[in-house]
C-alpha cells in the first residue's frame, strides 16, 4: 500500500509524520508535532489518542463520547499552523486554524493551544488565555 501525504499539512508522508505518533511507534518531539498529530487523530475520530495526549485543564469537561460523535460527523478540510512558540524548556504554544465542513457549511476552529512536558512527554493542557 502506497503512503499518502499526511492530512496535517506538513508535506510529509503520513507514516513518517503523524501516524507514527497515533500508532504509538514514537512520541512527538515538540508541541507542534503533537498538535498536528492531534488534528490528524480528529480526522480519524481517534478519540483514544486525543484523550491520551491531554492533561490538566484540557480534561475539564471533556466528553470522549460527545467528541467522537462530533469529530466523525464533520468533514475535515485542512490545518493551518499560524505559529509555534516555545516559552521555556517544557512549555510551548501553537496557534492554528482547523478548517472543517459541518452540515454543508465551512467552519474554522481558531485556537492558540498550550502544551507542556509532563513526565518527559508533550501534552495538550489547554487554551491560551491571552
Amino acid at each position: 500500500m502506497q503512503d499518502v501525504l499526511c492530512v496535517c499539512g506538513s508535506g510529509r508522508q503520513s507514516r513518517a509524520c503523524c501516524i507514527r505518533f497515533i500508532q504509538q511507534d514514537n512520541l512527538p518531539n515538540n508541541a507542534e508535532e503533537l498538535m498536528r498529530s492531534r488534528y490528524t487523530a480528529y480526522t480519524l475520530a481517534d478519540i483514544a489518542y486525543i484523550t491520551k495526549t491531554m492533561r490538566s485543564e484540557a480534561l475539564v469537561g471533556f466528553d470522549p463520547s460527545e467528541t467522537y460523535t462530533w469529530a466523525s460527523s464533520v468533514k475535515w478540510v485542512r490545518l493551518e499552523v499560524l505559529s509555534s512558540c516555545k516559552i521555556n524548556h517544557d512549555v510551548a504554544t501553537v496557534e492554528f486554524k482547523a478548517y472543517y465542513k459541518e452540515n454543508g457549511r465551512m467552519n474554522i476552529l481558531h485556537e492558540k493551544s498550550l502544551f507542556e512536558i509532563i513526565d518527559s512527554q508533550w501534552y495538550y493542557v489547554g487554551i491560551c488565555k491571552n
